[in-house]
């Protein structure tokens, strides 16, 4: 039930299941729509410096003024079709979010660090976990990994990229191994089975096994 409006500056009451009303809706909606879909592509292209919004975020120049009216902490959906990029931004160091993607809290998220390290951050205390159909395959958390897959690979190495290793292969070992590490030789006799290297391509076999 449309009302009559005269003057400028007149309020006009519109019947809500009327056309009339079902469209100003919707032209409400869509315009908020982009106004989120506007805040996320400059939020993406790091445009953070002044203008404040709703929920204190601030953002500058065109940015600003949907920020205004739109809240970020608002969900915003969003569809990267062609990827999403940062530019040439260096973290200033490997716990360091403010330039790339903040997960939750300032401590748990991803970097890009000087000597192309891609960093990946998880709270004090906390752990990652690899999940395979939805299950918790591996954890790792500080100084330890807890799998419940198989490793394969030649070699496995323990104590940064100088420690032991532990290798194997049908024949004695004979390659130049840190001290300690371990070689299995497949199919050997006993005594001929586990070596345990000396440095500079030397190994022990040990006895009884």
């Amino acid at each position: 039930m449309p009302a009559t409006a005269t003057g400028r500056g007149a309020q006009v009451v519109l019947d809500p299941t009327s056309a009339t009303a079902q469209a100003v809706r919707g032209a409400y909606a869509s315009t908020m729509e982009a106004n989120r879909a506007k805040v996320a592509a400059d939020v993406l292209a790091g445009v953070v410096s002044d203008g404040t919004g709703q929920d204190g975020t601030t953002a500058t120049s065109a940015a600003a003024t949907d920020l205004a009216t739109v809240p970020l902490n608002a969900a915003i959906p969003a569809t990267f079709g062609a990827g999403i990029s940062f530019g040439s931004q260096l973290a200033s160091s490997n716990s360091d979010l403010s330039k790339h993607i903040n997960l939750y809290g300032g401590g748990a998220g991803i970097n890009f660090t000087t000597g192309n390290l891609i960093n990946i951050n998880t709270g004090g205390g906390g752990y990652f976990a690899f999940n395979v159909g939805g299950a918790p395959a591996v954890y790792v958390s500080a100084g330890n990994i807890n799998s419940q897959v198989t490793v394969i690979g030649p070699t496995l190495q323990t104590g940064g990229t100088s420690g032991p290793t532990w290798t194997s292969g049908s024949a004695a070992p004979a390659s130049t191994q840190p001290v300690g590490s371990l070689y299995s030789r497949i199919g050997g006799a006993v005594g001929a089975t586990l070596y345990v290297s000396r440095g500079a391509g030397t190994w022990a076999a040990v006895a009884g096994v």
